[in-house]
């Protein structure tokens, strides 16, 4: 039987903003608060964060050499709570945080804010365009060229469109990604191609998994690859 600390995190109450918390480790192994939206208030303890990100996970971001190293700017598309960015935040050079769902500003904020100039946050939908509340990574970042970067981006679908609005990202710096591909049935293939095109060489996380929420799902029943890795 799993012990309770591999399956939940206590929620704690900053009473100072009325939100709730987790105690959370970074890569460091130093204890940092990850804070959540409002609507936690009130429950015990959240589902432990980091489950997905177990060793035998189709979903691991990081695997092998694959990885965050000391120094590297962080991209982070599709934050949620900040799980990805604040275990590595301490050993960056830089990070710019993309979260586009608003219940997740505020939380953000405060997990953040002891690094701010570090971790730039960007409240809006990553995209192929830069228009209303939708940016390309491109448009976002105009400056950042010659850098070792990890891009991980996990955002419901739209990874193949963001891909594409940050090419001058993708190929004017030393990039390692991880690029989520289950929300659709053909994301994997969309990611590869695009990905390749820019020069990189791609692999995929080990196992399957398979993606409830995608509403066609009943109809095509199918096993996905959750992550493509890519070098270049």
């Amino acid at each position: 039987m799993a012990d309770f600390k591999d399956t939940a995190d206590e929620i704690f109450i900053d009473g100072a903003c009325n939100l709730p918390y987790i105690i959370f480790k970074t890569v460091e192994g130093k204890e940092r608060r990850m804070y959540y939206p409002p609507e936690k208030l009130g429950q015990k303890v959240v589902k432990n964060v980091l489950r997905d990100q177990a060793p035998t996970s189709p979903h691991l971001y990081v695997t092998g050499n694959h990885k965050v190293n000391a120094g590297d700017v962080v991209i982070d598309a599709g934050v949620c709570e900040g799980n990805f960015a604040l275990k590595y935040v301490d050993i960056c050079s830089k990070m710019y945080l993309f979260e586009s769902n608003p219940k997740w500003t505020e939380p953000l904020k405060h997990t953040f804010k002891d690094y701010r100039g570090k971790a730039e946050f960007f409240p809006r939908y990553v995209s192929n365009i830069t228009k209303g509340a939708s940016i390309t990574i491109d448009d976002a970042l105009p400056d950042l060229r010659g850098e070792n970067i990890f891009l991980k981006m996990d955002i419901e679908s739209a990874e193949p469109f963001a891909l594409q609005g940050a090419k001058r990202i993708l190929t004017n710096n030393h990039v390692r990604a991880s690029i989520c591909t289950y929300h659709r049935q053909d994301d994997l293939v969309r990611v590869k191609s695009i990905l390749q095109k820019y020069g990189f060489k791609t692999s995929t996380s080990e196992g399957y998994m398979i993606f409830i929420y995608d509403p066609n799902i009943f109809d095509t029943a199918d096993f996905r690859k959750a992550i493509v890795y890519a070098e270049n």
